[in-house]
């Protein structure tokens, strides 16, 4: 129950930094992004990209933090959760962003979430690595 619940909320603090993220670029750059919300320039484009790590970062974290004990297995979890979701909305933008521009996307959530759930083990991890 603590690996969902984890999960969970490690999806929902990804959404709600990834909006952010998202919505502080709209408010900098107002002709920035069309209609349907893809970037229009170079620099939007490359900006909403670079944020998609350091808000993966903090998501592996949380989720690894309250899935504890098994906290990177909560965060092997949403990785595969947001992959799968990350996948089908980056679907829509097919013909709007390159394909380079959608890979790197994708493989920032694995990068950023383990990295997050890694960060989160800390002294404890670093300890229980020096006792075996």
């Amino acid at each position: 129950m603590r690996t969902a619940i984890a999960v969970i909320v490690g999806f929902v603090v990804w959404t709600a930094l990834r909006f952010g993220a998202v919505g502080a670029l709209y408010s900098a750059f107002p002709g920035g992004f069309d209609e349907a919300g893809a970037p229009t320039t170079a620099i939007v484009s490359w900006l909403v990209l670079l944020s998609t790590l350091p808000v993966s970062i903090v998501a592996g974290w949380v989720c690894a933090r309250i899935g504890r004990p098994r906290g990177v297995r909560a965060a092997v979890i949403l990785t595969g959760v947001q992959i799968a979701i990350g996948a089908a909305v980056q679907s829509g933008y097919l013909d709007v962003l390159p394909w380079w521009w959608h890979a790197l996307f994708l493989a920032q959530l694995p990068l950023g979430i383990l990295l997050g759930a890694f960060l989160s083990e800390g002294r404890r991890g670093a300890a229980a690595g020096r006792a075996t």
